[in-house]
């Protein structure tokens, strides 16, 4: 598993700001950006370490996107 202190790169999808579970303020990253909910995300293949989602905007086509991110 990924120690949340190592990360350089986050995507946060979908989240209201200041909704974000306080474990990963802690360590968002130096690379860190926010999208609201999308079909397809503005950004190339293996670009992120980590991926957070909104339950809000879970669904097949943003699990792909996050997939592709990663």
């Amino acid at each position: 598993m990924l120690d949340l202190k190592e990360v350089r790169t986050s995507l946060e999808v979908g989240f209201a700001s200041g909704d974000f579970p306080e474990k990963f303020l802690r360590y968002r990253g130096r690379a860190m950006r926010s999208l609201e909910n999308c079909a397809e995300f503005p950004y190339e293949d293996a670009q992120f370490q980590v991926v957070m989602i909104s339950p809000s905007v879970f669904s097949e086509e943003s699990i792909r996107e996050v997939h592709r991110v990663l």
